[in-house]
């Protein structure tokens, strides 16, 4: 049995006592749209556990806001019991939602919001459930470099951040003149291909080739979501060890479904849903010897937190696509804490220090 398969066993017998439950709903007015998400917040015996929705539709959380929560929460639970609940729910009575991964964010956002309050109220926190110590946070930005693209479009994040290292969307419009310069660079950590997405903005169409050349321009990059078929056969020619997942990892099953046995892993609570197959997941990317980095989903509050804890406990380096929030709402000339992120000295149920209210 995998540590991941332990701390269940651990965790799911937690007494859970919820006497109310309060929604918010944080948003950020951006230059293309306004990021919107759900803040749960489950209270007892004293204590407030903390889960944040990701789900990217506004009008989703907009129904949520009109008709409350989609479950009866209050009670008296064990950890597993609550998750169970939650598992079994229609979390979208009004109708399903736009994106079929809406319905493993929403989950996750209530069964983390359930771990944060058992743990509360068994006074311990999550490093001491899993026995596993926090580490400074390595972490990457996720940057736009606009279009046409260019590498000066990140100099004001690396100008406030001196060794500031990026993630990048790849785009059938970065030609040689810019892959040079994107070599030269030499701060890119992780390309993502985002092939794996249908109807949403950021789907992309880059020929294999292209693929090719834009691997070669950043020889140690992380590869995550190539297309499926000849783009991922090509780079597996040379560069089977770079190749990542995202978008389609939902499970231990999905992992064991890859073309290939996977060398790295983006792993995402929220794309997971439940805490019983995150910590599975854990224990199966660990069987593999697959290099773990975890990402971000946009968070505006408590959950961007929530994943840089479980980055310091699980994955301390490498691309952490776990910028904190204040990334999000950079402007020229700002300020912006540096990579690595301390390892915090003290810790209370399943929340980052700095998200403590």
């Amino acid at each position: 049995m995998g540590w991941g398969a332990e701390a269940w066993e651990r965790l799911r017998g937690l007494p859970l006592t919820v006497e109310s439950v309060e929604l918010s709903f944080p948003r950020l007015p951006l230059a293309a749209w306004e990021r919107v998400t759900t803040v749960i917040a489950l209270e007892g015996l004293g204590e407030t556990g903390l889960g944040e929705d990701v789900n990217y539709e506004a009008a989703e959380h907009d129904v949520v806001r009109q008709h409350g929560p989609p479950i009866e929460a209050v009670g008296t639970w064990t950890l597993g019991s609550f998750c169970e609940l939650v598992g079994a729910a229609n979390l979208f009575p009004a109708g399903p939602p736009a994106h079929e991964a809406s319905l493993d964010y929403r989950r996750w956002a209530w069964e983390s919001a359930a771990l944060d309050l058992a743990l509360r109220q068994a006074d311990t926190d999550l490093a001491t459930a899993l026995d596993r110590t926090p580490r400074p946070v390595t972490f990457v930005s996720s940057a736009r470099v606009g279009s046409p693209p260019t590498v000066a479009a990140l100099q004001p994040l690396i100008d406030a951040v001196p060794g500031l290292r990026f993630k990048l969307d790849a785009d059938a419009d970065w030609d040689a003149a810019f892959l040079k310069e994107l070599g030269a660079l030499d701060r890119v950590d992780c390309i993502d291909f985002k092939a794996f997405y249908t109807g949403t903005i950021v789907d992309t169409d880059i020929p294999p080739a292209q693929v090719v050349e834009i691997a070669r321009a950043v020889p140690e990059a992380t590869l995550e979501d190539a297309a499926p078929g000849e783009t991922t056969d090509l780079l597996a020619e040379h560069d089977a060890h770079r190749l990542s997942w995202d978008a389609p990892i939902h499970s231990v099953a999905d992992i064991d479904a890859l073309p290939i046995e996977p060398k790295r892993m983006n792993v995402k609570p929220s794309r997971i849903g439940s805490i019983q197959e995150l910590l599975a997941v854990y224990d199966r990317l660990e069987e593999l010897g697959a290099e773990m980095y975890g990402g971000g989903q946009f968070e505006l509050s408590v959950g961007r937190g929530q994943i840089i804890l479980l980055a310091s406990l699980v994955h301390p380096h490498g691309a952490n696509d776990t910028a904190p929030v204040v990334f999000h709402s950079f402007t020229p000339g700002g300020e912006l804490p540096s990579s690595p992120l301390p390892a915090p000295e003290q810790l209370r149920g399943f929340r980052w220090p700095s998200d403590e209210r």
